[in-house]
């Protein structure tokens, strides 16, 4: 005689339920891992305005164009692209 007494039957219902809690505990285990992962981890940081004159490069090989902001008047080296120094195209101011 098992603990149902005289109602084996019950048997079936009884699994079923059992299945769907476990199946919806998986599901909301599985659905609560997905939006953590979504959620960012810090608060994204702070831009400031930059303001400044826009420089643009030219690669000679394949003519690939980069646009620098230009924010301290210290001259710095062009951008290499291609394994090749970029021309400058505009200088800063003159767009």
């Amino acid at each position: 005689m098992t603990w149902l007494g005289d109602h084996p039957w019950l048997l079936v219902p009884l699994a079923v339920l059992v299945a769907y809690i476990v199946i919806r505990l998986g599901f909301a285990a599985l659905h609560m891992l997905g939006t953590e992962m979504e959620r960012p981890t810090s608060d994204p940081p702070l831009t400031k305005d930059v303001e400044g004159d826009d420089v643009r490069y030219r690669c000679i090989v394949c003519a690939t164009e980069v646009r620098m902001t230009k924010i301290a008047d210290d001259d710095f080296e062009p951008p290499r692209h291609c394994r090749e120094d970029m021309q400058l195209v505009v200088e800063a101011g003159d767009a």
